[in-house]
């Protein structure tokens, strides 16, 4: 595949990805993601300049609960935002309040208020100020610079879901340049980056409002930097950049710690004949200029607190009533709830894929994963390098949740989005798997390339067609009601059925295009990279 060809059809296939993310964003009821009326609040209390309480000392504007109310989230005369109060969705697993979200009349688009935060009240805690305020600064001050603040709050959270879309894009890109920094040929990069269409949840939580965007951003840009250190010989600006990066994700969420071992272990592996004690010398440099930029806040934490993230709110001890623990049935539901949560529970957590679909999933994502290691070969310090994100944090989720399952009783935090700032390394992983099919013939791994490239967007389409057949039933053809979603949409009128016909056409543009770049040359003349077991030659190279 021609440069030209190869930069024109990734261009394509991130903007086909945007487009995925904002038909997200107008599908998404209100308040329909994981604490989405917090985020909101800690925005719009930055936008009014109410500043960034201490943990546990925020609350939710009685205005959010107002707008929950217009919104279909919770009835009228509703104390508080707690899920007990929700309106279900068709096929989800909360009961809230019994009703179904489907049988509420929507508010006119024009009777939407428009928010007025600061009047005084309560409807709850805003446990958003134990995370770091960079994502809500922003936020705020792109509403302010929009003149948002006086809208209604629909075109305020349309902004900002927008915003969260812009951010979250990025993660094609990533997979793609990872990958082609890797060794992957054009084609198996292209490849890497329609792999990110396979995770629904990756598309709805990069729609929402939500500090996870600048967190997925963040893991995103430097899963690219860190993939340049471990495949040449590092310099001062690589330093600078991977630590000004590594600074950057930790003023998003304490998750992001971990990837302080991938920037560490990125110079200590870097390709190269640089000296082993100035490797070290430069990792030590990168994460101390990390620490120099996002490190206050955890430091901050642990002066003021005795912790690195204090809690937002309390939890209440259980008594255990004579049983014990049991280890088993925690560490099945744990990781149960990281694996659904990581294709696809949307909503808040409430509506799933189906078992066999997300089971299916991992296991061949699993299969190719390992065969992407065999296939690696001189890469493959460099593979686990950049996903040792993920094995990390799944560990210090276990420990976290084991914690709070001895004092709650409950099996909390093990959420699958976490892992998303590594998801663009998983892709690459995966795609290195299309490589190690080519121990069949260039016609088997030719197959896998147009495989996935068939199946990643039809995984990620049903996903935002079960959201839409659940919030918005209906008895057409499409599996759900084009009037019920204008009625409800934060953004009426022909508006949804464009965006909505760009997913469509743009899921098929990728399916077909993946197919296209399998089986045609396109005047390529792209070579096999030594050590990754990619032989062959001429036009009819694979990669």
């Amino acid at each position: 595949m021609e440069r030209r060809l190869f930069v024109s059809a990734s261009a394509l296939l991130t903007a086909i990805y945007l487009i995925f993310l904002i038909t997200w964003a107008y599908a998404t009821p209100t308040f329909r993601t994981p604490d989405a009326p917090a985020h909101y609040n800690s925005v719009m209390r930055l936008v009014g300049g109410g500043g960034w309480p201490a943990p546990g000392e925020a609350t939710l504007d009685p205005t959010v609960l107002t707008i929950a109310v217009e919104g279909g989230l919770v009835p009228p005369g509703a104390p508080d935002l707690s899920i007990a109060h929700f309106y279900r969705l068709e096929g989800g697993i909360i009961e809230g309040n019994g009703s179904t979200f489907a049988s509420v009349d929507p508010l006119h688009e024009v009777e939407r208020s428009v928010p007025q935060f600061g009047g005084g009240g309560s409807v709850g805690v805003d446990q958003m100020t134990q995370h770091p305020p960079l994502y809500y600064g922003l936020a705020a001050g792109y509403l302010t610079l929009l003149g948002a603040d006086s809208w209604q709050w629909d075109g305020q959270l349309l902004a900002l879901r927008i915003l969260s879309a812009l951010m979250v894009m990025w993660v094609v890109p990533s997979a793609i340049a990872t990958a082609r920094t890797l060794g992957l040929g054009r084609r198996v990069s292209l490849a890497a980056g329609a792999a990110v269409f396979a995770v629904p949840q990756l598309a709805h939580t990069g729609s929402a409002v939500t500090n996870d965007s600048l967190f997925i951003l963040s893991g995103a840009l430097l899963t690219m930097a860190c993939a340049k250190v471990l495949t040449r010989t590092p310099a001062a600006r690589d330093v600078l950049l991977v630590g000004a990066l590594l600074g950057l994700g930790l003023w998003t969420k304490a998750t992001f710690i971990p990837f302080g071992l991938v920037v560490g272990f990125s110079f200590l592996f870097s390709h190269g004949a640089m000296p082993r004690t100035r490797k070290a010398v430069y990792a030590g440099a990168a994460g101390i200029v990390g620490l120099l930029i996002g490190g206050y806040w955890w430091v901050r934490n642990l002066v003021l607190y005795g912790t690195i993230q204090p809690a937002g709110y309390p939890n209440e001890a259980t008594d255990w009533a004579g049983e014990d623990p049991d280890p088993v049935d925690f560490l099945t539901t744990a990781l149960e709830n990281l694996v659904g949560s990581f294709w696809g529970r949307f909503g808040w957590l409430e509506l799933p894929m189906p078992p066999a679909l997300v089971a299916g999933l991992t296991v061949i994502a699993a299969i190719m994963a390992i065969a992407g290691l065999r296939a690696a070969k001189g890469r493959r310090p460099a593979l686990i390098v950049l996903t040792l994100f993920v094995p990390v944090t799944i560990l210090v989720l276990l420990i976290q949740a084991w914690m709070n399952y001895l004092h709650t009783g409950n099996v909390a935090g093990m959420q699958g989005r976490y892992l998303f700032p590594a998801v663009s390394a998983l892709a690459v992983l995966v795609a290195f798997g299309i490589v190690w099919l080519l121990r069949f013939g260039p016609w088997a791994a030719r197959s896998g390339g147009a495989l996935l490239s068939v199946v990643a967007p039809a995984v990620g389409f049903y996903g935002l067609w079960l959201m839409l057949g659940s919030s918005y039933p209906g008895e057409s053809l499409l599996g759900f009601s084009w009037v019920r979603w204008d009625s409800w949409s934060i953004a009426t009128g022909s508006t949804l059925k464009i965006w909505f016909g760009l997913s469509v056409l743009g899921s098929a543009a990728v399916a077909i295009g993946g197919i296209l770049v399998a089986v045609f040359d396109f005047g390529s003349s792209d070579r096999a990279k030594s050590g990754l077991g990619m032989q062959g030659s001429g036009r009819n190279e694979l990669t």
